[in-house]
């Protein structure tokens, strides 16, 4: 549930409607905080895009954007972390990618309050995080296109639809285009709070489509790193057993 807290009504209806509704009996309890968080998502973006809506027309990503790349359990995540305390960079946070359609009004009314929350420790590898810590644009740009390999997490029996975004090769150029136009909307958002900086972004999943991001953004700057594959292995292991 926690990947589509960021979702509105209509995105929700459309991802249930891709499914068929199918939802295990086990499961429904999470549906009804699923709707209100929606419905609440929804009232704060009709007021975000009517305080904010025609000064984010106006910004534009300058900068060629740094992707760092690998497979999962290699390392992206700490390297981020790294990378990140050079204030050249901008960044989502893990805040802003959990709530990538409100977050521009929702973040200063909830700043003092999410001050006070402690850090807490991811359950695969106690890498501690907190709401302003570097987060993956994946988690934002899946709830506001459908259009990612996350779904898969969600809803695991429609898993093989969802791994086509990883690679976009055997999807319409309509789902590419609204995967487009969900990363340019959230990623302008982004910069709207850190001005001209150069945008530091990393998923896993970009791997697969280095070919879409150059068609966003042709002088892209690509960081590939990677580990020893048993290490993968049993990390990724870890990772799935503990989530």
């Amino acid at each position: 549930m926690k990947t589509l807290i960021g979702i509105t009504p209509s995105k929700l209806i459309k991802l249930l409607y891709e499914n068929k509704f199918r939802i295990g009996i086990k499961h429904l309890p999470k549906l009804l905080p699923l709707i209100f968080l929606s419905v609440r998502n929804s009232i704060y973006a009709v007021k975000e895009k009517k305080k904010y809506g025609s000064v984010l027309n106006n910004i534009s990503i300058d900068k060629p954007p740094i992707f760092i790349l690998g497979h999962w359990r290699s390392g992206t995540s700490y390297f981020k972390r790294l990378l990140s305390l050079d204030k050249q960079f901008a960044y989502p946070t893990v805040f802003q990618i959990y709530n990538p359609s409100t977050f521009l009004y929702t973040e200063p009314v909830l700043r003092d309050r999410l001050e006070k929350i402690p850090k807490k420790k991811r359950p695969m590898d106690n890498m501690e995080v907190r709401f302003d810590d570097p987060g993956e644009e994946e988690f934002a740009v899946s709830v506001l296109s459908l259009r990612s390999q996350l779904l898969g997490w969600v809803f695991p029996a429609n898993g093989t639809y969802y791994d086509r975004y990883l690679t976009f090769k055997d999807v319409t150029q309509k789902e590419i285009d609204e995967w487009k136009k969900a990363t340019i909307y959230f990623l302008k958002k982004v910069l709207f709070i850190n001005g001209k900086r150069q945008l530091l972004l990393k998923s896993p999943q970009n791997t697969g489509k280095i070919k879409v991001l150059l068609e966003l953004f042709p002088d892209a700057k690509f960081i590939h790193i990677h580990r020893h594959p048993f290490y993968i292995f049993r990390s990724t292991y870890k990772l799935y057993k503990e989530t």
